[in-house]
């Protein structure tokens, strides 16, 4: 109610949970009457729900029940390879649920440091709007809530919405094998987790890494830093000397956390 009076409306389109990990809080009962209530009181036209891990368990979940009608979930260039979360996608979008893509710019940090400078130079115009239109570029996807840093990616942004055709640059970049193999993105799988000897929450801490370096928001990196429970962050990578959690795919994930650590220890 307090919220609605400081948005001077009377209800809200789209009211999210925010960050759902799991297939229990999707399924968490006090939230799940919440929703009902609220939206039965016309305070909200759509509930969902907002999910950075385990995503397709919890859209999988999601879809067992008759409360959640918008998810707000990552999906980007870096994720094209993953078949089983491109199906579940899919099934929701078919079952008539909204799906809002974030995380759609997942160019800026591997980008910089993984390809050579030539490469750079010759993507470095067309990169923001061939992955956002990528994004959306896949049906099963009905908008997106791409970031920007600069006037200029927030034009790119716009300009993106009036034309999702690929330009012959934006092709190549997107079909070039150096680009996808130097593809280093966090999804957010959590297969890290079990090979850190201390049970640090390794998929958050890349998450800050992203904030801050790939985004340069240091603000929400330190928020979602704050939020790892004492002797899970950054704190319990004191006395490695060799970071032993591994990622399933090619994220550095030992050089991101010693980059924290001199930003933030």
């Amino acid at each position: 109610e307090e919220s609605l009076k400081r948005l001077r409306t009377d209800y809200v389109d789209i009211l999210y949970t925010h960050n759902v990990q799991d297939r229990e809080l999707v399924r968490l009962e006090g939230i799940l009457e919440a929703m009902t209530r609220m939206k039965k009181d016309g305070k909200i036209r759509f509930s969902g729900f907002s999910t950075h891990s385990r995503m397709g368990e919890c859209i999988d979940e999601a879809l067992k029940l008759d409360v959640y009608e918008v998810i707000l979930t990552s999906w980007n260039y870096a994720m094209a390879g993953d078949a089983e979360y491109r199906t579940i996608l899919k099934r929701a979008a078919a079952r008539g649920m909204g799906l809002v893509a974030m995380k759609t710019q997942c160019s800026q940090l591997w980008y910089q440091r993984n390809l050579p400078e030539e490469q750079q130079a010759l993507y470095r115009d067309i990169l923001h709007t061939a992955v956002l239109k990528w994004a959306l570029n896949n049906d099963f996807i009905h908008t997106a809530v791409p970031g920007y840093k600069t006037f200029q990616e927030m034009e790119e942004d716009f300009s993106v919405a009036y034309n999702l055709d690929y330009t012959d640059a934006e092709r190549r970049y997107l079909e070039d094998r150096q680009v996808r193999l130097s593809l280093g993105y966090c999804v957010q799988c959590r297969t890290c987790e079990p090979s850190c000897p201390y049970g640090v929450q390794v998929p958050e801490l890349m998450r800050v890494h992203l904030y801050a370096a790939g985004y340069a928001s240091l603000d929400k990196a330190r928020e979602t830093l704050d939020e790892i429970p004492r002797r899970k962050g950054l704190e319990a990578c004191a006395s490695c000397g060799t970071c032993r959690a591994v990622c399933a795919n090619t994220v550095p994930i030992g050089e991101r956390i010693r980059s924290l650590r001199r930003m933030f220890v």
